[in-house]
């Protein structure tokens, strides 16, 4: 048995299902908002039939999301970037490293694709202009470029750049801002953390018996 986890009485579990922060209401909200970021609209639908909660996001926005988030995820760097000046133009122009991060995939992709006088074109007219402007974006422009150098990437030292992991990594940071524009200020993490957190109490009552009724007297 590991020592180090703390055993939580059926009274405690009780006392915060009943609050008021965690009421069967809330539950159901944080549910329902889980499904609509997250793309379940059909789930969603359904589940806003059968408790009357109705989701804090319009599932509109997911349907406008979801092109940008599956593009991202397929490498596809230039459509996402079209779709999210359809979506909003102000989006990219007000969030530099958003931008950076979307012209740098793309820069990484037509590199993955051997396309490298392309490559070297976006990276000199799209991203380098958007590095130059903010110093902090400096070093991830110059191990971007840096790639065009090698022939090997095992000998490149921002070889990490061409992870097929950062596609997720990016389309997440990308799908948390775009529907943060939406949300009030939420974002996605913040909902699937809170979920995550909910699947967790659920599994640990699971664990936890409730306690006996006294018998009748």
């Amino acid at each position: 048995m590991d020592s180090s986890r703390k055993d939580i009485s059926w009274d405690k579990w009780e006392g915060w299902l009943s609050s008021d922060a965690h009421s069967i209401s809330s539950m159901q909200k944080l549910v329902i908002n889980y499904m609509t970021t997250e793309g379940y609209i059909d789930a969603a639908e359904i589940f806003q039939l059968e408790s009357g909660i109705k989701p804090d996001v319009d599932c509109e926005t997911v349907v406008l999301r979801t092109p940008i988030k599956k593009a991202i995820q397929s490498g596809d760097a230039e459509r996402a970037i079209e779709e999210l000046n359809h979506l909003n133009p102000s989006i990219l122009k007000e969030n530099p490293g958003l931008a950076f991060r979307l012209e740098q995939l793309l820069v990484i992709e037509l590199i993955r694709n051997n396309n490298l006088e392309e490559a070297l074109k976006v990276a000199q007219e799209e991203l380098a202009p958007i590095g130059e402007k903010h110093n902090g974006l400096l070093e991830e422009l110059e191990r971007t470029v840096s790639l065009l150098a090698f022939e090997d990437f095992k000998n490149c030292s921002a070889a990490d750049l061409l992870d097929v992991s950062r596609r997720t990594e990016i389309a997440n940071e990308v799908d948390s801002y775009v529907l943060s524009r939406f949300f009030d200020g939420k974002d996605a993490k913040t909902i699937t953390g809170s979920m995550k957190n909910l699947m967790l109490v659920v599994k640990e009552l699971g664990k936890t018996e409730a306690p006996d009724e006294d018998p009748a007297v």
